[in-house]
């Protein structure tokens, strides 16, 4: 009897709950993708890192070699 009274006010709550379930899953959706996107950004801000290091390294390694070249 009181689930038969209360029938429309249980389907409109579980009505309420699929869509906020909906709208969580769609944020959750773009927070996830933003996050992917910083992680691949990083990445490649890395990559780029260690390729200006290798060149600062041979640059330098020139620059020494000219300096006991000269001095030496």
């Amino acid at each position: 009897m009181f689930l038969k009274k209360n029938e429309k006010e249980f389907k409109n709550i579980i009505e309420t709950l699929r869509k906020d379930l909906f709208e969580i899953t769609k944020t959750v959706s773009r927070k996830q993708t933003t996050i992917n996107n910083y992680i691949n950004m990083l990445e490649e801000t890395n990559k780029e890192l260690a390729c200006v290091k290798c060149e600062n390294e041979a640059i330098q390694l020139k620059i020494d070699s000219y300096f006991n070249s000269r001095y030496g």
